[in-house]
């Protein structure tokens, strides 16, 4: 290697270093401003529009009771609640029939929607339960099973739909780990790590585990036909919400905690399953998390090289490597602002508070290993378009050509089931108004 390429390789290194360094400050600027406005904001007096929450759930996960528990305590006035499930025969159901017998206040109804054919099971789930809406329902909200959503968070989401500025007002979600266990923390580093690039800008996508969109945005978007085929319901909505010209909310009181429990094996078969079904239904962000991830590491990377090349040739080592150590310290930086804007919303769970702090520290100093962890998750779903969600494996063919390869053994069930809340008919409409 000559002085010639060497002075181009450290100019090179230099510019692009700099270069993401402006940007991602300016970021994080932007990022620190809108959190900020948004805590700011008053909690809403409470809207009028009559809402329905859609719940699918299967099997039972960790915390599933409290999950589950927290839908029906939302400071909301008017909403009822609809499980959906694949099967009567799935473990939730005794859980959920129990929660609607302990909270007969609260409109719910169970759906068991059968087994797919030719698309995601939650993607099924979800088109059996919205295919017949009541005539009073004005806003329609969709929660995971494993999110647990503080009490205003109905009324947050819906707040961000009334103003009309957006088509949908979506959340995120939060891990925390059930155990302090390292695998614990970096799943959920790599996870977390992404509100901080949420913001008031356009390009926010939906997350399926939280978010709500408008009657008439429903009906007219013709959702239920739009996720024919489809594996994801999220990545294909965002993917109808931008070819219509649709502005996506990101609600940052919305960020839901999520527990965590998990292994090595199921931190990769998470992120290769997300990154899979992104490079199949959103390739473009596919490809730029490839980029990003790429020039995050190699900034850093490149760094050390040529600082040991030029010790040996004695050239300018200092400033290889001190555009190294600047370009990791303005990133953690961005992510320590990020932190800091994120901070007052992170769901403060009483038995698993203790691990907010590491995986804030993790975010914010060891986001190079976080980064990797990406970039194999990355490489991994670049190999192959099978995958495995919920005991179901699936073959990704398109954005909504989805093909069930195999599924567990289970009994028949009855499909479409609709089984009212108990004792719903018996409280007065004006007493459910009035919660």
């Amino acid at each position: 290697m000559d002085a010639w390429v060497e002075g181009s390789l450290l100019t090179g290194l230099t510019v692009c270093a700099l270069t993401q360094a402006v940007l991602m400050l300016i970021h994080a600027g932007e990022h620190r401003r809108f959190h900020a406005a948004r805590a700011r904001a008053p909690l809403p007096a409470g809207s009028s529009l009559p809402a329905r929450v859609f719940v699918p759930c299967k099997g039972c996960e960790t915390d599933l009771e409290a999950n589950l528990a927290a839908l029906f305590q939302q400071d909301y006035p008017d909403y009822e609640l609809c499980f959906v499930v694949e099967s009567v025969d799935d473990p939730a159901v005794p859980l959920i029939e129990r929660l609607r017998r302990e909270n007969p206040r609260i409109p719910s109804t169970l759906v068991v929607a059968g087994l797919a054919e030719g698309c995601g099971q939650k993607v099924h789930n979800l088109q059996k339960a919205t295919a017949q809406l009541p005539d009073e329902t004005r806003v329609l909200a969709f929660v995971d099973s494993d999110a647990r959503p503080n009490p205003s968070f109905l009324r947050r989401l819906v707040d961000r739909l009334e103003s009309g500025k957006h088509a949908i007002a979506t959340g995120y979600r939060w891990h925390l780990p059930a155990r302090r266990t390292v695998v614990n923390l970096l799943h959920a580093s790599a996870n977390n790590w992404l509100s901080t690039l949420t913001s008031s800008h356009s390009l926010n996508l939906v997350w399926g585990g939280a978010w709500a969109i408008r009657r008439e945005t429903f009906d007219r978007l013709d959702l239920p036909w739009a996720w024919n085929g489809a594996l994801s319901d999220d990545l294909v909505l965002s993917r109808h919400l931008r070819h219509a010209g649709l502005r996506v909310a990101y609600e940052p009181h919305c960020l839901v905690a999520s527990p965590l429990e998990t292994s090595w094996a199921g931190t990769f078969e998470f992120l290769r399953r997300q990154y899979l079904v992104t490079r199949v239904c959103a390739p473009v962000w596919w490809t730029w998390g490839v980029l990003a991830a790429c020039l995050s590491l190699s900034i850093p990377a490149l760094s050390l090289v040529l600082t040991g090349r030029l010790l040996q040739t004695g050239g300018y080592w200092q400033v290889a490597l001190g555009v190294g150590v600047t370009h990791y310290l303005v990133t953690a930086c961005r992510l320590g602002v990020g932190m800091s804007a994120v901070g007052g919303f992170i769901p403060r769970e009483r038995d698993a508070a203790r691990s907010i702090e590491p995986v804030c520290r993790l975010i914010v100093w060891a986001w190079p290993v976080i980064t990797l962890i990406h970039l194999v998750g990355l490489g991994l779903s670049s190999v192959g378009r099978t995958l495995k969600w919920r005991g179901i494996r699936y073959r990704l063919v398109g954005p909504q050509q989805t093909t069930i390869l195999s599924r567990p053994v289970t009994p028949a069930s009855t499909t479409g089931i609709s089984v009212p809340a108990p004792h719903w008919q018996s409280v007065p409409a004006a007493v459910r108004g009035a919660r």
